[in-house]
């Protein structure tokens, strides 16, 4: 599950900078947090950040955590937007955004009697497949030609 934290900032970007550098590390220890990407628009004076989780019960846990209430009540922020999706997976997979593609097979050797030039355990999904050059040849369990 995916989540958008956006609001203004009521007080200079230097000092925004400089409250987020003091908290960053705390993001390290949320339970179920894959990564958090941090958002700023300097002109507009907006600011934000992007979060995966694993599960949706570790995102609802964050929203009634203790980062998110400190973030409610800061006074250097206000309109604060917070909204959850869902990822579309093979397309951001496509499109080389952070996610493993849903359904992707693993490969880890060819079947019996079937040649491979990949003699290592790879991860290969539809996109990643429709990603490659025209030129590119792969070959997994497949005969050559």
């Amino acid at each position: 599950m995916t989540l958008q934290i956006n609001f203004n900032l009521d007080v200079p970007v230097e000092e925004y900078q400089k409250m987020s550098d003091s908290v960053a590390e705390a993001f390290l220890d949320v339970p179920g947090l894959k990564w958090k990407i941090w958002l700023l628009n300097t002109a507009a004076q907006e600011a934000g950040g992007i979060y995966q989780f694993d599960s949706q019960a570790s995102l609802d846990a964050y929203l009634n955590g203790p980062l998110v209430a400190q973030l409610r009540g800061l006074t250097a922020i206000r309109n604060i937007s917070m909204k959850q999706f869902e990822v579309m997976a093979e397309i951001t997979a496509l499109t080389r955004g952070p996610v493993e593609a849903q359904g992707s097979p693993t490969h880890s050797e060819p079947p019996a009697g079937r040649d491979s030039e990949i003699d290592v355990p790879i991860r290969i999904s539809t996109c990643e497949l429709l990603r490659k050059q025209p030129t590119s040849k792969i070959y997994i369990g497949a005969e050559k030609s």
